[in-house]
């Protein structure tokens, strides 16, 4: 019995039972449901008298206490902790120090520090981490952004491959060696997808489990190389439960044949339709595959769109069509208008009556040539509206009679003044943000920009002053 005493550690009250334990040990089998009784029962005055202890304790170093408590820390609800770690999700340095104040402040950060990597074939630092049997990162990560090597300058190798000359590479190891390690990324809901060619695009589908395709709910495609839209629709369908389909540029040798291949024949009724569970789609650079996708969710699509978000419209036509088809059940639209020839899509608006957020970004100029009549379109249904802007009018520049007019047209809708009945009757928030600088001097802070935008909206900060339900606010990006 003192050999064990010795060594054993811990509370005094784990010592105590400890000691029972041995001292009976020997007689376990003779124990009656009496003795055990007993046994526990005195365990639990045990316990009564060391609370009794530390109470007593308390009361007689009670500034020593106060000290281990504030040491601590305060016991912050868990809601107000995940807060607190959220608004600090973008600052990586703060999350590491939140990682080494306890086990529990490290799972919380982890989720932050890890919810997003980036890999790129033939990254060997990369692959020698995720082949590591001490990784623990795999439950952690929510997004992966996965590039191909560069055709080009790939490794100091110089290689440029000619359309209808020199064939794409067919190299399949490229990313092999990191994609083996997909399925154990057991959290993945967002996949990246970039710069991918044929085989890449392959090596991709063969690593994906089909459990891990139904899990992904947002899928990202950008720059894809001699991929036809055919094999692209083949892949986005395995995605059963995908909810947003994001394409970006495309190679820029394959636009002649995509365009050859597509609009001939009636190419996208032909093809297999999207996920039905597919909900939002985001198209971030103007041509052939923006025009390609807007198309086959046209014809095929057995589901609805709710939210659209478009930088940059290739063909009116096209965006017609998909509006005429999605227009009724839009609750979120994102446009951005930077060519005089991008005009012809404030005429579309008429169709969004369900409409309930919208974006709207402006070059410069283009403000006052489209705002006025995008806000005249905009339906009675509208609750948030956003605006981003290149460019603001300085007071000089309202001398001239077109950025003048805009200003104050716009001011007179959001005011609603000349109006018997509102227009806008549900909207709650009016957001603007300004380019820093703004073309002008005291557009470098929020309250310089926002001097500005009351200014250029003045019936409409009375308004917003008279009525607490809208709310306006200013910001430079």
């Amino acid at each position: 019995m003192d050999t064990y005493h010795s060594t054993s550690i811990g509370t005094p009250q784990m010592k105590w039972a400890t000691q029972v334990a041995c001292s009976t040990a020997q007689s376990a089998s003779a124990l009656t449901p009496g003795d055990l009784r007993a046994l526990v029962i005195k365990l639990e005055a045990r316990l009564v008298a060391q609370d009794d202890e530390i109470g007593v304790l308390q009361r007689l170093n009670g500034e020593l206490w106060q000290e281990i408590r504030r040491l601590k820390g305060p016991q912050l609800p868990l809601e107000i902790f995940l807060l607190i770690v959220d608004a600090a999700s973008e600052d990586k340095t703060a999350l590491k120090t939140f990682s080494l104040v306890s086990p529990g402040w490290l799972s919380v950060a982890r989720r932050h520090l890890f919810g997003k990597i980036s890999l790129r074939g033939h990254d060997l630092v990369a692959a020698s981490i995720l082949s590591s049997p001490l990784c623990t990162l795999f439950p952690h990560v929510r997004t992966i952004d996965i590039t191909a090597p560069s055709n080009y300058y790939d490794e100091g190798f110089d290689y440029f491959a000619i359309p209808g000359l020199s064939p794409p590479r067919v190299d399949t190891h490229r990313i092999d060696e990191l994609l083996v390690h997909i399925p154990k990324f057991s959290a993945l809901t967002t996949l990246g997808l970039y710069s991918m060619e044929l085989a890449d695009l392959d090596a991709v589908e063969r690593a994906l489990p089909a459990s891990m395709k139904r899990r992904v709910r947002r899928l990202k495609i950008h720059s894809p190389e001699y991929i036809s839209m055919r094999r692209i629709a083949a892949f986005v369908s395995t995605f059963e439960g995908l909810t947003t389909l994001e394409c970006g540029e495309i190679f820029e040798y394959w636009r002649e044949d995509v365009v050859a291949a597509f609009f001939v024949d009636d190419f996208a009724a032909s093809m297999i339709s999207p996920p039905a569970t597919v909900r939002s789609l985001v198209l971030h650079a103007k041509g052939e595959l923006e025009s390609a996708v807007l198309e086959w969710f046209t014809q095929q699509h057995a589901g609805v769109i709710d939210s659209l978000v478009v930088q940059h419209s290739s063909s009116i036509s096209g965006f017609k069509n998909f509006l005429t088809r999605f227009g009724p059940t839009l609750s979120n639209i994102e446009l951005s208008f930077y060519e005089p020839e991008e005009a012809g899509l404030d005429t579309l608006f008429d169709k969004l009556q369900s409409l309930k957020s919208v974006s709207l970004t402006f070059g410069q100029f283009a403000f006052d040539q489209l705002a006025p009549s995008l806000f005249s379109r905009l339906p009675s249904s509208i609750e948030e509206i956003t605006l981003n802007l290149m460019d603001v009018a300085t007071h000089d520049q309202l001398r001239y009679r077109d950025r003048r007019e805009a200003w104050s047209s716009v001011d007179s809708m959001l005011a609603q003044e000349q109006e018997e009945e509102k227009r806008f009757v549900a909207l709650r928030r009016v957001s603007i943000f300004c380019a820093k600088g703004g073309g002008a001097m005291g557009m470098d802070s929020e309250e310089g920009a926002r001097r500005r935008i009351l200014r250029l909206l003045p019936k409409f900060a009375v308004a917003v002053g008279q009525e607490k339900e809208v709310q306006l606010v200013v910001g430079i990006v």
